[in-house]
């Protein structure tokens, strides 16, 4: 027993004499301080320690010590990240100097490994901030799965969570067959006695084959993972907020009011977190939907408010969970007659999925180049069209009714992009049903337009 315990011993001590010769070896030679950087950092000067680190990593890298150059970046993420205030550029760039090594050292699994590590962890963090582009994110994700299938000895337990954020990107931008078809890759590598990871992946699947029409898979998927033991309370409770929501839409009403009542009763049993809160604005935001259905608008109202607040408390800024939430809240409004004040959740829920649009004038309609494939700007302006149109029978001013083929001029050219990216069918029908719909009521307002003003632009 001694023997092995010293022989432990010896062996760390030898691996940790190695670095620390390594280290001064590296100061040494190349005049490599971290101690420098990290004091600069330390200090608040970042821009002092991004500069001293950029002329320190380009020594080793003109060296050709490429290991050196990969581990040294990867120790100034990671400091860079846990200060209070990381600057995300400087983080970034750290990463695209690995990034760049990717056709450089094929041959080396052990900085190719560093390389695919970098491209899940720089994934993964960009997906908690609001200003990463999506197809950035899913590019890199996507050389990760590829590097790790080129080169098998370095298959990553990082795929698994490639795939589900892939299916969760693709679902956001309407390709869902893309989206069901990474999750079903997600779903050959979870064990099936991984029970919350098995209910994490049926919730994913639920919302995209709800927005594919195919409601009853959706909650079939659901009810097949329900029943599954040691799932954690806040997992369940998103199975009964993903299951009520394909009930609604299938017109299962007292089924989704049990489901509610289900999700409550659990999130009141839990502490308080910022996810917990997150969970409860969701909650909020459907148990409003189902009194809207019932005509109980004012309590909509409250419930759609209470959502707001539960969500602002969660820390979390995702501008689409944001503008679904005023766009309920607008509906509320519109259904107690208060057009005024659902014109202007309608146009707060357009200014958070496009920060550039005005977020005040509900006259103001954001401009074609301004709009990208999101179901919640459109959902958001044919609201808004409708809302307007009430507001035309109440005051007789033609410009709510000229606003409003402004927003489904807008709308179309969203539908349009949307149209780009899907490659199901089910999903093209379902707007395609949706597009006649619009286009019926825009022609009728151009027309009516035409008969009042005699202006044959419209």
């Amino acid at each position: 027993m001694f023997y092995r315990i010293a022989t432990v011993f010896l062996g760390i001590s030898i691996l940790i004499s190695c670095k620390s010769n390594n280290n001064k070896s590296l100061k040494k030679d190349f005049g490599i301080d971290s101690a420098q950087v990290f004091h600069f950092l330390e200090s608040g000067k970042t821009d002092k320690a991004f500069i001293l680190a950029e002329e320190q990593l380009s020594r080793l890298k003109k060296a050709d010590k490429l290991k050196e150059y990969v581990g040294y970046n990867e120790k100034l993420i990671n400091k860079f990240i846990s200060t209070n205030k990381p600057s995300i550029a400087f983080i970034n760039r750290f990463y695209q100097n690995i990034f760049s090594l990717d056709k450089q050292v094929l041959p080396d699994t052990s900085i190719l490994r560093s390389i695919i590590n970098a491209y899940y962890y720089w994934s993964e963090n960009s997906l908690k901030r609001p200003d990463s582009p999506d197809d950035s994110i899913s590019m890199f994700l996507e050389k990760a799965i590829g590097l790790n299938h080129q080169f098998p000895v370095l298959a990553n337990k990082n795929e698994r969570y490639a795939y589900q954020r892939l299916g969760i990107l693709y679902n956001q931008w309407g390709d869902l067959k893309k989206a069901l078809g990474y999750y079903d890759l997600q779903n050959a590598l979870i064990d099936k006695t991984e029970y919350n990871a098995l209910a994490k992946l049926a919730g994913n699947r639920s919302i995209a084959l709800k927005e594919t029409g195919l409601i009853d898979s959706a909650i079939k998927i659901i009810e097949d993972v329900l029943p599954l033991p040691d799932i954690k309370p806040m997992r369940r409770v998103i199975l009964f907020i993903s299951l009520l929501e394909a009930q609604i839409q299938k017109g299962l009403f007292p089924a989704a009011n049990l489901n509610i009542r289900a999700a409550f009763k659990i999130l009141d049993t839990i502490t308080v977190t910022p996810e917990v809160n997150e969970i409860k604005a969701f909650a909020f935001k459907n148990k409003g939907i189902l009194e809207k259905l019932n005509k109980q608008y004012t309590a909509d109202i409250q419930s759609q408010l209470l959502a707001l607040k539960y969500y602002t408390a969660s820390g979390r800024s995702n501008g689409r969970d944001l503008g679904k939430i005023f766009i309920e809240l607008g509906k509320g409004y519109a259904g107690t007659g208060n057009y005024d004040s659902a014109l202007i959740n309608y146009q707060l829920a357009i200014n958070k999925v496009l920060p550039q649009a005005d977020s005040v004038d509900f006259n103001a309609v954001p401009l074609p180049s301004q709009i990208y494939a999101e179901n919640t700007i459109m959902e958001a302006l044919d609201a808004k069209a409708r809302a307007l149109q009430v507001k035309y029978t109440q005051t007789h001013q033609i410009k709510f009714l000229e606003t409003a083929v402004r927003c489904y001029e807008v709308s179309f050219e969203v539908e349009r992009k949307l149209m780009q990216n899907f490659s199901y069918d089910e999903s093209r029908l379902i707007m395609l049903k949706e597009s006649r719909q619009r286009s019926e009521i825009a022609i009728g307002l151009c027309y009516r337009l035409l008969q009042m003003t005699k202006n044959t632009g419209w």
